[in-house]
């Protein structure tokens, strides 16, 4: 018996040294690798500038706007909400017989109200700016224009709290034959009892709302609905609340292309490759695209 606890204690022993030796090592590399870390600086590429274009046309506008900046350095401080305009640009838009030059705009954007935006016709913006900056882009206005659209507020949703929660319902019908592109948004229309006479347009949070296709899809009905709409009961108890406006946008492809590449770049998990924001400018990066809007009104009183 004695025998037989000599051999057992020999053996939790062995045991016991080997994993005093395996946590050692662990411990060990731990430390070696700790010192292994070395700061380095890897120097970034020098990227020169670039002009930076944004206008979005259509018949329904009031008039043009435009806005131009330069891209920055990668890393730059607030760099994703840094807009600095660019103030003495030459900005030139074209339908292929007229041609007017913008003005630029205390607010920081180059606009215009002098040339017709018209379904269907091919369009040309052209910017120069010192020091050699120079970029164009081209978009045709979409002839369709849907005006299916219906919209409704659905309270069928429950809170934590068993509370009742409102949100907005949009609902249209493709256009026969492929290649429409559609965009839904809307606002609730607010008049303050203190100051009547005098409504204002709050814009509903459409950022889950899809930016649709009909690519395999031809005459399919769509629907999307908004976020949560707050303080709805409240508003309408205290006859804040007075309408709600439903837009429904027929777009060309590169407004489709651009804000879903945008809303990609937004949601993409950092782990996952980079994405890269569509644009159709030549000689610089953004967007010129067109598309068609369609206004709908349900009274809310």
């Amino acid at each position: 018996m004695v025998k037989k606890f000599r051999k057992k204690f020999k053996a939790m022993k062995a045991g016991f040294q080997a994993k005093i030796l395996r946590f050692g090592l662990i411990g060990f590399s731990f430390f070696a690798l700790q010192g292994c870390f070395t700061d380095v600086e890897i120097p970034l590429p020098d990227v020169p500038p670039k002009l930076v274009i944004s206008s979005f046309i259509s018949p329904e506008a009031e008039g043009v706007l435009v806005s131009v900046s330069k891209t920055i350095p990668l890393l730059t401080a607030g760099s994703y909400s840094n807009y600095t305009p660019v103030p003495d640009a030459t900005v030139w838009l074209s339908d292929g017989a007229d041609s007017v030059q913008l003005v630029f705009d205390p607010n920081g954007v180059y606009v215009t109200t002098d040339l017709a935006i018209l379904p269907g016709k091919k369009y040309t913006l052209r910017v120069t700016a010192p020091g050699g900056f120079a970029a164009r882009a081209f978009c045709t206005v979409p002839t369709k224009l849907n005006q299916s659209l219906t919209v409704r507020i659905d309270s069928s949703g429950t809170g934590s709290a068993s509370e009742r929660l409102y949100s907005a319902q949009f609902s249209w019908e493709d256009l026969p034959g492929e290649g429409d592109f559609y965009k839904a948004d809307g606002g609730l229309v607010l008049e303050e009892p203190d100051f009547p006479g005098f409504p204002f347009e709050q814009p509903l949070d459409m950022y889950e709302a899809p930016y649709v296709r009909d690519y395999q899809a031809d005459g399919r009905n769509w629907e999307t609905v908004s976020g949560t709409i707050f303080n709805y009961q409240q508003d309408q108890q205290e006859g804040r609340l007075k309408a709600l406006n439903g837009y429904l946008f027929t777009t060309d492809r590169a407004y489709y292309e651009y804000h879903t590449s945008l809303k990609r770049f937004h949601t993409t998990d950092n782990f996952l490759d980079p994405v890269k924001i569509y644009s159709n400018v030549e000689g610089g990066l953004g967007i010129f695209a067109a598309y068609r809007s369609y206004k709908v009104t349900l009274p809310l009183r």
